[in-house]
C-alpha cells in the first residue's frame, strides 16, 4: 500500500475543497489537467483517458467552454476533429486551484 505524506495529502484536499467550492466536478477538474499536459486533444482522446464514453466528454467540454476554460478549434486538415485547448481563463483557473 502507498502512503501519501502528510503535506502532499493536504495540499489535495485543499484542491479538491478549491475546485468544489467553484462548482468544479472531479472529471472537470481532470480535464483541465489533461489539457495543462497536452498541447490540444481531440475529444475522443479525452473521452478515452477519463474513462467516460465522447457524449459525456461533449457536454463538460460545453459547460467549459460556456465558462471560458475551454476552446474548441477544427482541425486544419480535417474539419471533422476538433481539438480542445485551455485558455487563458481555464489556465488561471486551475493553477488557482492547485496552488489553494
Amino acid at each position: 500500500m502507498t502512503t501519501i505524506a502528510p503535506s502532499a495529502s493536504t495540499a489535495l484536499l485543499r484542491a479538491l475543497n478549491e475546485a468544489h467550492h467553484r462548482r468544479f466536478s472531479l472529471t472537470a477538474l481532470r480535464a483541465l489537467c489533461i489539457l495543462d499536459n497536452c498541447e490540444s486533444i481531440n475529444t475522443s482522446d479525452l473521452a478515452r483517458r477519463l474513462g467516460v464514453s465522447t457524449a459525456v466528454v461533449t457536454g463538460l467540454i460545453d459547460r467549459l467552454e460556456y465558462n471560458d476554460l475551454v476552446r474548441r478549434t477544427h482541425a486544419q486538415d480535417d474539419r471533422r476533429i476538433i481539438r480542445l485547448s485551455r485558455t487563458a481563463t481555464g489556465t488561471l483557473a486551475i493553477t488557482d486551484i492547485l496552488n489553494a
